[in-house]
Parts: C-alpha cells; structure tokens; sequence
C-alpha cells in the first residue's frame, strides 16, 4: 500500500521523502517548531507537516527495515525507534552528565511556566548548574564541553540559537525532545548512577558511563 503512494509522488516529493528518511536515521528526532532566535513562537517546520501528510508512506517503508515511526503531538516531535536497538548511543561520563543536568533544568523551568515548549540556555549557565548540582568536582574544560554540546545540537537534543558554541555566552536552546531522550525511569538511573557516595562526605560524587537504551540516539559513524 505504502508503494502505491510512493508511485503516486512527483520527483521533487520522492526527493524530499528519500531526504527525511535518512535524516531521521541519523538523527532519530525531527521537531514540529523551528526556533530562530529568542522567540516565544517557534516557526512551523514544514518537513514535519510533509512527514504527518504522508505518514502511512514513512511507517510502511521503514517497518520494511523494523523501525518504528511515532509522532508525539502533544510535544510536537516525530521519532524513531528499532526493535533491535540499533539506534543506540553509548554516552561518555561529562555527556552523559550533561543531558541529565538539561533535563533537569527544562523540569524546573517547566515547573515555572508550564506553557514552555522549550528552555533558553547559555553555556555558561549550563556549566553553572552543573556545579551548582555538584555532580562534577571541578569546572570541565570547554573543549569537553563544546564537544557534549556538539553532539547532543546534532542529534536535535538542543539548538543553537546565537553565538558560536565555542564560547562561553553561546545561547542554546533544550528541546521537549529532552523529554524522550531521557525518561522519568532514566532520571531515577542516572541520578543514582552519579550519586554513588556515601552521604555527607565531601568528596566529589562519582559517575560512569551510561548507556541510554531506549530508542534514544541515531548510531554515528
């Protein structure tokens, strides 16, 4: 049935059908709002609304190689997922830090403002919280903080809205893809993942590798 309307697409719709399957694979996550800007509105991404108008088209090619394609309206985000967990990602110690700490702070400014779709960000404030939660023992280095930040804008964990995400006032923002990145049940793992040590000791708390398994990342080469 799903070939049948692939037949029925004219060459610059099958065009764009081939460019966002393959940017889902990559990419696993495709947001209904594009945010340029601080803005409070984000702008209609109309790859999303091409993705919706042929959904029976993108589910039927790819349950041919097991993938799943969900849409989530209430977040307004299009996903992947593979019944052999192929799309996987195996997070290094500051990385696997860092998507806990955004999760943590789009909880707490959804607490404040239930409407927000996404959290502003900068840098800065990102290593601030980091500190402030005492997860890390000292200030990480930006290197390995741009290279967290690189890959979780590439896998549409967070957007970068002004400056270069090399510096320090770089302003991103987290997106309700966080919310699926990394669930209730994973909060609950990685916090006690990073909080191993015994309570009221002074030493920095300890932290390792944590994989997150549910159909979270795209595989990079």
């Amino acid at each position: 049935m799903w070939l049948d309307e692939y037949n029925e697409l004219n060459n610059g719709e099958r065009e764009r059908f081939a460019k966002l399957v393959n940017y889902l694979l990559n990419k696993t996550y495709l947001t209904r709002e594009i945010y340029e800007g601080k803005q409070v509105i984000g702008k209609i991404n109309a790859d999303y609304r091409f993705i919706e108008r042929y959904i029976t088209l993108f589910e039927g090619y790819l349950n041919v190689i097991n993938y799943t394609l969900t849409i989530d309206e209430e977040l307004g985000v299009v996903y992947l997922s593979n019944e052999y967990g192929y799309n996987k990602m195996h997070l290094d110690k500051l990385t696997t830090l860092v998507l806990f700490t955004l999760r943590t702070i789009y909880d707490e400014e959804k607490e404040k403002n239930a409407s927000k779709s996404i959290v502003y960000i900068s840098t800065a404030s990102l290593i601030y919280k980091l500190l402030e939660l005492k997860i890390v023992s000292k200030k990480p280095t930006m290197k390995d903080i741009v290279d967290s930040l690189r890959l979780l804008v590439n896998q549409n964990i967070l957007t970068k809205i002004e400056g270069s995400i090399d510096e320090s006032s770089c302003q991103l923002a987290i997106l309700p893809t966080i919310l699926l990145a990394v669930s209730n049940e994973k909060v609950d793992a990685i916090y006690s993942m990073v909080f191993q040590n015994e309570p009221n000791t002074d030493e920095a708390p300890k932290y390792a590798n944590q994989e997150i398994d549910e159909s979270v990342f795209s595989n990079l080469d």
